[in-house]
């Protein structure tokens, strides 16, 4: 009896404890299962965030440039212009205050003077685009050294009024192209004094050669009439050389080339689309212009529309990869894989503001907003910008 007993205790404390055992097994493979389903999703990466270039403060930001050989960062603020050194890792920018040096800009600031640079000079325009003022930069140092006047190559004639709009130009070798320095309206003597008859304008081009002295030099190898437009218009879009050709783009026509100083001859290309930035990709020339995507074959004389895109993005390559900006989002264009494929990458410190211009220099990029100077390691610069942003991003889609 007390046997019989005793084996019954014993079934009946035994029998809790393996269920209870059995349980524990069941959360922990519960919990296993949890564990390698979440290990499964990929982590997502850490935001390096921009970084104010705190020597130009929160001032807009006109020009970003770097020498031909990649050594120099040239930066031009309202009221400041900087550059900086390849391999200076602290990125300790060299400063001088632009009123120091160009006595007629007012107010200590540069609004209206976009410069352009070389390796050792920068050509600054005055507001009207009737003079270039030439100033060697070399060790920060702002020294004037010539003046291009347009009133030195052009004169007035009975058949022409003269007006000027904003000009654009850019050095090759050691000439300077003056690009829409002049405009000239089409009038007779009687309409000088009397109500104007409708007129179009014809845009003019010139190369003139500088020598390296100081003062510096210079003279008109030949001028280039340009194209007749039926309105009243001075915005020139963009310039840039593309190997011997010097391409030109206005507002409401584009692709207009003037070969250079050893072919010199003008070809007005195809087109109705302005194009703000152009880059070779495989064999062809691609342009960025408003809502569309150019592309073409010969070097920018002949253009189709290839792609449509919403809005007025901007190119820039960074990292060897094409990336496109517009107000203050930015986007990898992964164009090797398919041309409507992007990738949104961050840039919450842009909010609000806007890029006007993205430049690689020494494993750094840098970004010109109307708020400052900003860099990024290229190393975090890819970093995809979180999903659940609220973010503008390019629609391109094929015509």
């Amino acid at each position: 009896m007390n046997s019989s007993i005793s084996h019954h205790e014993i079934i009946i404390t035994t029998k809790p404890t393996l269920n209870f055992g059995h349980i524990c097994c069941f959360i922990l493979l519960i919990l296993l299962s949890a564990c390698q389903k979440h290990s499964t999703k990929p982590d997502l990466p850490d935001i390096v965030p921009w970084t104010r270039v705190e020597c130009f403060g929160t001032q807009s930001i006109f020009a970003l440039s770097t020498s031909s050989d990649s050594t120099e960062l040239r930066v031009v603020s309202t009221d400041k212009y900087g550059y900086l050194h390849k391999g200076h890792t602290a990125g300790d920018f060299i400063l001088t205050s632009l009123a120091e040096s160009i006595q007629y800009i007012q107010n200590n600031h540069i609004t209206d003077y976009i410069p352009y640079f070389t390796n050792d000079k920068c050509f600054l325009g005055n507001e009207d685009g009737t003079r270039i003022d030439i100033y060697d930069i070399k060790a920060g140092a702002w020294d004037k050294i010539g003046e291009l006047n347009i009133w030195d190559f052009i004169s007035d004639t009975p058949e022409y009024t003269e007006r000027f709009g904003r000009s654009h130009w850019l050095n090759l070798s050691n000439h300077i192209t003056w690009a829409g320095g002049s405009q000239y309206y089409v009038t007779t003597e009687a309409d000088r004094g009397a109500i104007p008859a409708g007129y179009g304008a014809i845009y003019k081009q010139f190369l003139i050669s500088l020598t390296d002295t100081n003062p510096i030099s210079h003279n008109l190898i030949y001028e280039t009439i340009g194209f007749k437009v039926t309105h009243d218009t001075s915005i020139i879009f963009s310039t840039c050389f593309l190997g011997e050709h010097f391409l030109q783009d206005i507002y409401d026509n584009n692709c207009h080339i003037i070969l250079s100083k050893d072919s010199p001859q003008y070809i007005q290309g195809s087109g109705n689309y302005p194009i703000r930035d152009r880059f070779l990709f495989t064999d062809y020339l691609i342009g960025m212009g408003d809502g569309v995507v150019m592309r073409s074959y010969d070097l920018g004389i002949n253009w189709e529309e290839w792609l449509g895109i919403n809005g007025p993005w901007s190119y820039a390559l960074i990292g060897g990869k094409h990336v496109l900006f517009y107000i203050n989002n930015i986007t990898h264009w992964k164009l090797e894989e398919s041309v409507q494929v992007n990738l949104m990458l961050e840039s919450d410190a842009f909010a609000g503001s806007r890029i006007h211009y993205l430049k690689e220099f020494d494993g750094y990029v840098y970004s010109a907003t109307d708020k400052g100077l900003f860099k990024k390691p290229i190393s975090e610069f890819f970093t995809p910008r979180p999903e659940s942003k609220n973010i503008y991003q390019p629609i391109i889609k094929r015509r």
